[in-house]
């Protein structure tokens, strides 16, 4: 009876280790921040919430502005990194324009010095989304946004190079605009003819820490110990009875 509970054991040891090994080589990361220090020019962040899953090359944002002059965020402009602040690495990082009247994202590789005027430069326009894949949501005093992306046009565009494209790890790099009164026009194929702001906040952060999110592998983990547990008390009534 011991032998077998303890080749159950080893089996379920050995099942768990190669399947994580399998599966969680690529888990999801979160980062959240509420009321960060930033310039409110563009509305006041009072959230922020990302997620990246490299398995599934998906990439989330979610964030809520105050009004400021009794104006809603309407634009922004976003580069995320895996760790340094995005500014001035040169076509390392994508740099996306968020059109939040229309609901449309637009990608375009951040040449790291000219700012958010990157889009003039058409030769570094990688895609756009097309309008109503920005979620607008208003309560009256504030506005909240979020999207979902896939990244793999995106990250699969060089590799030969430090390309990173939209991803993140265990460390997060963020620089991140909101603006109000934002104008925005596009050429044909979806990039931008036009994009100009009123004015515009920020909020920059580097090596930042994120939080892992339970991967497969781990849930598996969690329930084979559940499904365990029956099996161990049933080979101890069994141990008892045998002995009584």
């Amino acid at each position: 009876m011991i032998k077998s509970l303890g080749k159950f054991l080893i089996g379920v040891v050995s099942l768990t280790a190669i399947y994580s090994s399998n599966v969680a080589a690529a888990p999801i990361y979160e980062f959240e921040v509420n009321n960060p220090a930033n310039n409110p020019a563009g509305g006041k962040i009072t959230n922020i919430k990302t997620r990246y899953d490299s398995d599934n090359q998906t990439f989330s944002w979610q964030s809520t502005t105050e009004k400021a002059n009794g104006q809603y965020t309407d634009g922004f402009w976003l580069v995320v990194s895996d760790g340094p602040d995005p500014k001035g690495h040169v076509n390392e990082y994508a740099i996306m324009y968020g059109d939040l009247a229309t609901g449309t994202l637009t990608s375009y590789i951040y040449n790291g010095n000219s700012t958010y005027n990157t889009w003039r430069h058409n030769q570094n326009y990688i895609a756009s989304t097309g309008a109503n894949f920005i979620n607008v949501s208003d309560n009256g005093t504030a506005r909240t946004f979020n999207f979902e992306l896939d990244t793999t046009q995106i990250n699969s565009l060089f590799t030969t190079t430090d390309w990173d494209g939209v991803a993140f790890g265990e460390k997060i790099g963020i620089w991140y605009h909101p603006s109000i009164g934002s104008t925005f026009a596009y050429n044909a194929d979806g990039s931008l003819k036009n994009f100009s702001v009123t004015q515009s906040g920020w909020y920059d952060a580097a090596h930042q820490t994120t939080t892992p999110i339970s991967t497969p592998a781990t849930i598996s983990l969690f329930l084979m110990s559940v499904a365990l547990v029956p099996f161990i008390r049933n080979r101890r009534r069994s141990f008892k009875t045998a002995t009584a």
